[in-house]
């Protein structure tokens, strides 16, 4: 038997390289006759970078110092590949993680540290640029990343406005003139893990804002100042309004927005990733593959990882077990995946499971090996 493990991270408890590690150890306890081989998985989301570091060639770390997500100073981190290639994981510089009570303050968080990471990249004379958008504890359309690099916003009455988010509610007007020049020689490809338009009912504020610590009370204000954003952007790069519905543009909280006002291109994060670590070879030559991820519902067959590694055993004919936190929408999901299994369930609370991430997967990789043996 050939057993190719391909999770995500189950976030807030294992990184995706842990999951996949624990999973191989387990299932190779009780069936050591298989050939296990770990593929850890990422869309564009955290662990991202440290997913394509592991597995592609000619890859330098470099770090700098930046804003973080509520202001402070940071050590961030991104990537160069082949020399000439920045990829930019945005959970890594302002990600949920960071933020320790995420009801507080939720409007003042900024996505500024994104734009400063870019800026550093530019200054090493990288001009193509990758950037993982998912994971952000944001929701500002980019507002403050895009103040980093020169964009000047004003307020009606023409003063500037701050970088954090609740300058969303203020935004009258937008000069581009101080925008970094260097920009225009860039190209950016744009890793999305969400189809989500910038606004309105399936857009940044109503779909994430909750999950980032906005009441739901606030919402339909936010949003519609979500779209007088869009209008005044647009507008100041001269780009079609239409641009905030597209397919993405919702990611990161509206970053992928932003990064379209500068000509970007917004493509799958999952099979971006899957083609860097080379996981259809992998896929293709196996007797059973196993996916995860901290929660799974009807949304993790639309862009996130453990949906594409199910779509490709799928193609192969290669039975596709999904190993998750917890599991909504079971019967959604079995559309996709051979069988599901959720480490929560009448043994196992939702409590014991955040505790003790690795005891619990551990136990639940064994019970399904000892499954497949009978």
């Amino acid at each position: 038997m050939r057993v190719i493990i391909a999770p995500d991270s189950f976030k807030g408890t294992l990184t995706q390289i842990e999951v996949a590690t624990y999973m191989k150890e387990a299932f190779s306890s009780v069936f050591p006759q298989a050939k296990v081989i770990t593929k850890p998985m990422a869309d564009g989301g955290e662990g991202t970078l440290d997913v394509i570091k592991r597995n592609v060639p000619n890859v330098k770390e470099v770090h700098t110092n930046v804003t973080g997500v509520l202001g402070e100073v940071i050590e961030a981190k991104y990537l160069i590949i082949d020399e000439d290639i920045a990829l930019i994981e945005v959970a890594n510089i302002i990600g949920l993680p960071s933020v320790k009570n995420v009801k507080e303050n939720p409007l003042k968080r900024t996505t500024y540290g994104v734009g400063e990471v870019l800026l550093h990249a530019l200054t090493l004379g990288i001009r193509k640029f990758y950037i993982a958008l998912g994971g952000s504890a944001t929701n500002d359309g980019g507002l403050g990343f895009l103040q980093a690099l020169g964009v000047d916003l004003f307020d009606e009455q023409k003063e500037p406005l701050s970088i954090y988010n609740d300058a969303l509610l203020y935004v009258h007007n937008a000069s581009i003139e101080g925008l970094d020049k260097r920009l225009e020689d860039c190209t950016f490809t744009i890793l999305r893990d969400v189809r989500n338009p910038l606004y309105g009912k399936h857009g940044a504020i109503f779909t994430f804002g909750p999950q980032k610590g906005i009441e739901e009370k606030d919402l339909p204000m936010l949003d519609r100042n979500m779209k007088k954003y869009a209008n005044v952007m647009t507008k100041a790069f001269h780009r079609p309004q239409d641009i905030a519905k597209e397919a993405g543009t919702g990611a990161a909280g509206g970053l992928g927005f932003a990064f379209s006002l500068l000509g970007g291109k917004r493509v799958n994060g999952a099979s971006f990733v899957a083609k860097q670590i080379m996981l259809k070879e992998a896929v293709k030559t196996a007797t059973l593959v196993i996916t995860g991820e901290g929660g799974s519902d009807q949304e993790t067959v639309i862009g996130k990882a453990p949906g594409f590694v199910a779509k490709l055993a799928q193609k192969y004919k290669i039975p596709c077990i999904l190993v998750s936190g917890t599991i909504e929408q079971e019967r959604t999901l079995l559309q996709h995946f051979t069988k599901v299994y959720s480490l929560v369930d009448q043994t196992t609370t939702k409590e014991q499971a955040i505790n003790q991430p690795v005891e619990t997967l551990v136990n639940k990789i064994k019970s399904i090996a000892k499954e497949i043996i009978k």
